[in-house]
């Protein structure tokens, strides 16, 4: 798993320190929740919808949290077993719904941003392999600062509209 990781940040994660990953690895591995020892983002009620068939992409949606002092500005994303993981927002243009990269947001002090459908959207792209209902998975955000943090989403039927509380 760790060098799963750490070929992630080869993959678009601009970490300028290693060992921060290797820090976030080893204290998720302990089972603690590294985004509480890192800075105080989190994801509630994160989730998905399943993979399409034939698809290699999961759109990512739930409420970023910061429960610290300070705006967080959040700046890249990787995941492990994903080529890329970028941030999206879906506007109305011409007529038509189209996807935009966004370059990174701010989550304001003891703040929420919304990531919803036809909105503000994580987008994970080449997936290695599907993932299954129930899972539970991992996107690692870096801040500004440099800073890791964990946002965590479950992964809901491929029909779902909303976040399903199980």
């Amino acid at each position: 798993m760790i060098k799963e990781l750490l070929v992630s940040k080869t993959r678009g994660l601009n970490l300028r320190n290693g060992l921060k990953i290797g820090a976030f690895v080893l204290v998720w591995m302990m089972g603690l929740n590294p985004s509480l020892l890192m800075g105080g983002v989190g994801l509630e009620a994160g989730w998905t919808r399943g993979v399409a068939v034939g698809s290699d992409r999961i759109a990512v949606y739930g409420i970023v949290t910061n429960d610290t002092e300070r705006p967080v500005e959040i700046v890249d994303f990787a995941m492990p077993g994903a080529a890329h993981v970028m941030l999206h927002e879906s506007v109305l243009e011409n007529g038509r719904m189209r996807m935009r990269h966004i370059d990174g947001f701010v989550v304001p002090p003891q703040g929420r941003t919304q990531l919803e459908p036809l909105g503000l959207h994580l987008m994970v792209m080449g997936l290695d392999q599907a993932p299954d209902v129930g899972d539970r998975l991992s996107i690692l955000a870096e801040d500004a600062g440099g800073n890791i943090h964990e946002l965590v989403f479950t992964v809901q039927s491929l029909d779902s509209l909303e976040f399903e509380d199980n």
